[in-house]
């Protein structure tokens, strides 16, 4: 989920960004996607910015998710009578 998070994000960065280097300059002209789009007419300013601060979101939120462990959290452990420091690594019980 991460890497789409991160490819999405990518993406939109780049077509908020190709966009709004279009509206100033007249590059990429063929990369904006925005300027085909009819309901934006007249907008594309504005449409660029929201598509360039949602990509910067989901690629900020991927990149949250990065912490989270993968599977399930198992805490059966510490009652089974085994302690757990706080690295992670299983001590010897005292």
């Amino acid at each position: 989920m991460k890497k789409v998070l991160e490819g999405a994000g990518s993406l939109l960065v780049f077509w908020g960004l190709a966009g709004l280097v279009h509206e100033l300059v007249g590059w990429f002209r063929f990369w904006g996607v925005l300027g085909r789009l009819p309901f934006t007419d007249g907008h594309e300013w504005i449409a660029s910015g929201v598509i360039l601060v949602l990509g910067v979101v989901l690629v900020m939120v991927a990149e949250g998710m990065a912490g989270r462990s993968q599977g399930p959290e198992i805490s059966g452990a510490a009652g089974a009578g085994a302690s757990v420091s706080a690295g992670g690594d299983r001590a010897r019980p005292e």
